[in-house]
């Protein structure tokens, strides 16, 4: 057992952020750019959480995202309690250091699906395989095209995609949607899409007839405006039709007759009219296009026909042949954790902390498997347990948004950008890591001009926001 004032000592040599970090004692999302020490603060944590006797080293769960990241993680946490193996307690604590769960998420997902596949119809011995099943999926495709070649719906889509172009969006659709925790069903789907495209119908076509109505209400002259005028009355005079929508395709019709120009020359009303024209030119397009959608839904609810059984075909398959995604993996993992109170409520006791690297790299997904984990021992319901029902002290976030990589398997950044104002509201901290240990006092300068004038209107959440990088002593 190392106390406290010992341990002070042993992590003088941090700088002030760092030592924060390491003995935080709520949960905490740390924001670490490059070269800035994060991996040390990691293995300094772990080590204080094991040597004040707060938490044995199977008990703290750290996760990463990429395997060479795990293993780096692994060996320097190793290390640093190997350089403490002469206090009796660490000494022990490195004789179970095999029973340590260090390792990426994905890996981590696969030990929690192993606890329950057969809820899914997964055997046991189920394999990973990216490769094997976008070619598990084209062969589904293959025997979808021979068993509904006549299918109206199937014909439909045929129609509007090249060969090679509709298999990819049938194959993508299958690796991001279809997974065996999900759910299907064409009838539900196509009401709850008829739902959505009446209310977008309504929204339009209301603004439309109100735009219309404060145009015919303007005093003008000229024939454009004249023109213009007309075209709006003949929608204003049909808007019992437009409004009911019993015919879309003689609505249809009437919106792809109208058609509005800007006006010119210098009169009072030019300026004024424009305005409305300009918002006229938008909503036209696309109340059509909507009322397209409306006239279309019998082909919608055919299509998700052929949609539900191409799923069939998939996951049918998939369970036979035991050939998972990584994505697969993580929907069934939090399905499992959510469903399953008895799963969830072990690894609830099991881990006392959870540390995270990489965490920009993660998304929605992930965040609620970190949260289950992490949520209160009295609490367990189906469901992702809200901010508020998480342990006060259990999770510790390290990340930087500038280096989020992996978009293409659907990492947010906006994800950590928000857990960090989520833990906050609680009572958690933010802490960032500012000073970059690794490149030269110079090299630091040229980069925050630089990057100060790149990153200057990062507005969109899920752009990286500048902070100014601190540098070492150019002596050291």
């Amino acid at each position: 057992m190392i106390d406290a004032d010992t341990f002070s000592k042993i992590v003088f040599h941090l700088d002030e952020h760092q030592r924060d970090a390491v003995n935080c004692d709520v949960n905490c999302v740390v924001s670490a750019g490059a070269g800035s020490g994060k991996t040390t603060v990691l293995a300094f944590r772990f080590l204080r959480l094991v040597a004040q006797g707060r938490a044995h080293v199977d008990e703290i769960l750290t996760l990463t995202f990429s395997r060479s990241a795990a293993a780096e993680m692994h060996q320097r946490i190793h290390l640093k309690l190997h350089e403490f193996q002469h206090d009796p307690d660490i000494h022990e604590e490195l004789s179970r250091f095999s029973d340590a769960t260090i390792t990426t998420i994905d890996a981590f997902c696969s030990q929690v699906v192993t606890a329950d596949p057969t809820r899914y119809g997964i055997a046991g011995s189920f394999i990973t395989d990216e490769d094997a099943n976008r070619d598990m999926a084209e062969s589904c495709f293959h025997l979808l095209a021979s068993q509904m070649e006549d299918h109206p719906g199937l014909r439909f889509i045929a129609k509007l995609y090249a060969p090679e172009d509709l298999l990819n969006l049938f194959v993508t659709l299958a690796q991001q949607r279809f997974h065996p925790a999900s759910t299907f069903d064409a009838a539900e789907q196509t009401e709850m899409l008829n739902r959505f495209l009446r209310g977008l119908y309504d929204e339009q076509i209301g603004t439309l007839l109100h735009q219309a109505q404060h145009l015919v209400q303007m005093t003008g002259s000229g024939k454009v405006f004249e023109n213009n005028c007309r075209a709006m009355r003949s929608l204003l005079d049909a808007q019992s039709m437009l409004i009911a929508a019993d015919s879309p395709s003689e609505a249809l019709a009437l919106l792809e007759s109208c058609s509005v120009r800007k006006c010119t020359g210098k009169a009072d009303f030019v300026p004024l009219c424009n305005q409305i024209i300009e918002q006229l030119q938008c909503t036209l397009p696309l109340a059509a296009t909507v009322c397209a959608a409306v006239r279309d839904a019998d082909i919608l609810q055919m299509l998700y026909e052929v949609l539900q059984r191409y799923r069939e075909l998939y996951l049918s398959t998939k369970r036979e042949r035991g050939i998972l995604t990584f994505n697969d993996i993580a929907q069934m993992a939090r399905d499992i954790l959510i469903h399953n109170h008895a799963v969830r409520s072990w690894y609830k006791r099991k881990f006392r902390f959870i540390m995270v690297d990489e965490f920009q790299d993660t998304n929605d997904l992930q965040k609620d498997l970190v949260y289950l984990l992490a949520e209160h021992m009295q609490h367990c319901n189906a469901t992702i347990p809200d901010i508020r029902c998480l342990s006060p002290d259990k999770l510790f976030f390290v990340g930087d948004e500038k280096q989020s990589i992996y978009r293409f398997r659907g990492a947010d950044v906006t994800v950590f950008k928000s857990i960090g104002e989520e833990i906050a509201s609680i009572g958690g901290r933010t802490i960032s890591l500012r000073c970059n240990y690794r490149s030269e006092p110079a090299l630091i300068d040229y980069f925050n001009e630089l990057f100060e004038r790149v990153m200057e209107d990062a507005s969109e959440a899920y752009e990286a926001v500048f902070e100014r990088l601190e540098s070492r002593d150019p002596k050291k």
